[in-house]
């Protein structure tokens, strides 16, 4: 991660490493669970991988589409969105007009043929699942998801 104001925030390494193809965690995830949490940071997804929780992490905002044929392809049928709780957490999930104004699909639109989707709500204040320190709030904010499609 980069200073604050620096561009891009995160850089990735070895170089040539493409990140829209890599679902962060994907070889971890558990049998026995018909979910997974998707988060935009790696260390999100080791969070909730440490509290019991099938995450992975698509390293940004925006899901690309190798990324997507991998999420379908774990059929695991439930897709919980945990992207961050900041404008481009949003953008990333419910889609976004760029500066040239071309619309981008956000998660939703590009998941919600596939399974079911579900959404997290972060108190105020907090950026990301990280940010929950105590187990049972966690615990909470995840059974506590809205159903989106």
């Amino acid at each position: 991660r980069r200073p604050k104001g620096i561009e891009p925030k995160y850089l990735y390494s070895p170089v040539g490493f493409e990140k829209s193809k890599v679902l962060f965690g994907e070889h971890l995830l558990r049998e026995n669970q018909n979910f997974v949490c998707v988060c935009e940071g790696p260390l999100d997804a080791i969070w909730l991988d440490q509290h019991g929780y099938n995450a992975v992490a698509i390293l940004g905002m925006q899901l690309s589409q190798t990324q997507q044929r991998r999420l379908i392809n774990l059929k695991k049928g439930e897709y919980i969105i945990c992207l961050d709780n900041d404008e481009a957490g949003k953008k990333g999930t419910y889609g976004y007009i760029d500066k040239h104004n071309k619309y981008h699909s956000g998660f939703i639109a590009k998941m919600k043929q596939y399974g079911i989707l579900s959404i997290i709500e972060l108190p105020e204040g907090k950026k990301d699942v990280q940010d929950i320190r105590d187990k049972k709030q966690l615990v909470n904010i995840l059974e506590n998801r809205k159903l989106v499609y």
